[in-house]
């Protein structure tokens, strides 16, 4: 019997996190292609100028819009201001996965998909998935993303 009840609750455990994920691969994909659709219809620089916004529309708590181009130039990430304008082809995740060239080739190659990553949790040391969805401004070597932590 506990064998059984142990069984149910791994079952419903991994349900539900699936059903989170679902919904947040939904939430993500509607922000990142709302950002794509303002950017289309505003212009590059304006465009970029509210997704590097710490309190503009395309942040939602720990949820929020930045760009990139196909060369490692980030051009917008409203919690990291270091990182705009510079370069960063090399960044790695803990896991050595290069992040920024494989988010680049989703973009490429498939104008949009997933790319996971490990990455530090805000205002801890500890380590966690994160899953980010990228998509490819159409017709220009330019990418924008969004990405959450899977708890």
């Amino acid at each position: 019997m506990k064998r059984i009840a142990i069984i149910v609750a791994a079952v419903l455990i991994t349900t539900s996190t699936v059903l989170m994920a679902t919904e947040n691969d939904n939430v993500v994909q509607d922000l990142v292609n709302t950002a794509t659709t303002f950017y289309q219809e505003k212009g590059q620089e304006y465009s970029l100028k509210v997704f590097n916004a710490l309190h503009g529309p395309f942040v939602k708590g720990e949820l929020y819009v930045f760009a990139g181009t196909f060369d490692g130039k980030i051009l917008a990430h409203p919690y990291d201001k270091s990182v705009v304008e510079k370069t960063v082809l090399d960044m790695k995740d803990t896991n050595g996965k290069l992040i920024i060239q494989e988010m680049i080739a989703v973009a490429k190659n498939q104008d949009n998909g997933w790319v996971e990553y490990s990455w530090p949790y805000p205002g801890t040391k500890e380590m966690a998935l994160k899953r980010c969805y990228v998509r490819r401004i159409p017709s220009q070597d330019i990418w924008l993303a969004a990405a959450y932590y899977i708890k």
